[in-house]
């Protein structure tokens, strides 16, 4: 018998299998930096040890025609 459980979680069992394969990473160096627009992609992080410094900016969604020039 299905329920509406079982087919979440197949549901999710399939996301997270798309989310890996379509994933991207890329090796980090000293002083490499990122850029995110949030409302467009997905973002994570795998585990890892050392130290870290997280800086956040965030902001409106701004249209660039309206700036001043």
């Amino acid at each position: 018998k299905r329920d509406a459980w079982s087919d979440l979680k197949v549901v999710m069992a399939e996301l997270d299998r798309l989310y890996w394969k379509t994933a991207k990473a890329f090796p980090w160096q000293s002083g490499d930096m990122i850029m995110l627009d949030t409302m467009l992609i997905a973002h994570a992080r795998k585990p890892y040890t050392g130290p870290r410094k997280i800086v956040l900016a965030m902001g409106e969604v701004v249209n660039g025609a309206e700036l001043p020039s």
